[in-house]
């Protein structure tokens, strides 16, 4: 439901669910009675709510199984780092040299 001064959504009270209250115009206005509803519409709403959450569950296991990227990301560091110090101790590769003349190349 829309503000009748500004325009913007209210939103229901949580002190008095019977009010919603306008956090622009700093208003509140008493909430309409809900329409009385039918059992057939109330059991397709809930049909459709557990259907809806159902799915967003479905959601929630796909992206924990996706959770080890940081892991593999840190691991992979660890490797690269671990090759530079073997490079550099063991088979004398001096890549401070290497590293110059890189930026004496894009200095031209």
């Amino acid at each position: 439901m829309k503000c009748p001064h500004c325009g913007e959504e209210l939103v229901r009270s949580t002190k008095n669910p019977d009010y919603l209250l306008c956090y622009t115009c700093k208003k509140k206005y008493k909430a309409p009675a809900p329409a009385p509803s039918r059992p057939a519409e109330d059991r397709a709403r809930r049909e459709r709510d557990t259907a809806y959450t159902q799915m967003l569950d479905i959601g929630v296991d796909e992206d924990e199984r996706g959770g080890h990227g940081g892991l593999i990301f840190l691991i992979i560091l660890l490797l690269i780092i671990a090759a530079l110090v073997v490079g550099y101790f063991i088979f004398n590769i001096d890549y401070f040299s290497y590293i110059s003349k890189i930026i004496e190349h894009f200095k031209k």
